[in-house]
């Protein structure tokens, strides 16, 4: 009996709850600490803009990659063992377009919804903290200067 994959399990979806953990958290600690970094040049508006871009170009190719390379490995070395890949080879079928080409091209385009929406994860996660933020109304300066925390 030939192993088969759920369809969940098979388009990858099944990362999208750790996509979505990851990028809520790493969102939501990368906020603050960009934010308060960026208020001292006065351009605390890149808040979201720094966050995000750090999730999108490090965290989300590297949930995507792990995950993907351990799949694809474990998918070609169950065909290697299981002799589907001899017979195969037999019948004069390329591999590589027959196997790997398809996941290739599904890697690719997954990737990218992936990158979307943990930029969208990130992005809720930096909106709900500053939304917590106290907001000057009056540009900020209190009798004694700057008003610590706020937004300005």
């Amino acid at each position: 009996m030939t192993y088969r994959p759920s369809p969940r399990r098979q388009s990858e979806l099944s990362i999208l709850p750790a996509i979505t953990l990851v990028t809520l958290a790493v969102g939501a600690i990368l906020g603050p600490q960009a934010g308060s970094f960026l208020q001292r040049f006065d351009v605390s508006e890149l808040v979201l803009l720094s966050s995000t871009y750090a999730v999108m170009m490090e965290m989300v190719p590297i949930l995507v990659a792990s995950r993907a390379g351990v799949d694809l490995a474990a998918r070609q070395a169950t065909l290697s063992v299981s002799g589907e890949v001899d017979g195969l080879l037999v019948m004069g079928i390329d591999l590589i377009q027959y196997t790997l080409g398809p996941t290739l091209l599904a890697m690719l385009i997954m990737s990218f919804a992936f990158a979307l929406w943990g930029s969208f994860m990130t992005l809720t996660a930096n909106f709900l903290w500053l939304s917590e933020l106290p907001v000057a109304v009056d540009g900020g300066d209190g009798p004694t200067g700057p008003v610590p925390g706020c937004i300005h």
